[in-house]
């Protein structure tokens, strides 16, 4: 079983479970798709921490 947050779909995962399946099974999958949206989600999770680091940044807070 792959490990995920929940909130959205987690392809990463699934191509760990997929390495375990194809070891216990001696088969193998076609995990082209699966890798390029796994890709996508890193790029989009780098974007969203950089937006975020900036957000903090340019908050000053209160400043008396």
């Amino acid at each position: 079983m792959g490990e995920t947050s929940g909130y959205f779909v987690d392809y990463k995962s699934a191509c760990f479970v997929l390495n375990v399946m194809e070891r216990l099974f001696g088969i193998t999958f076609d995990r082209t798709d699966l890798e390029e949206k796994c890709k996508q989600i890193e790029e989009l999770a780098d974007k969203v921490k950089t937006y975020e680091a900036s957000k903090k940044k340019d908050n000053l807070g209160y400043i008396g």
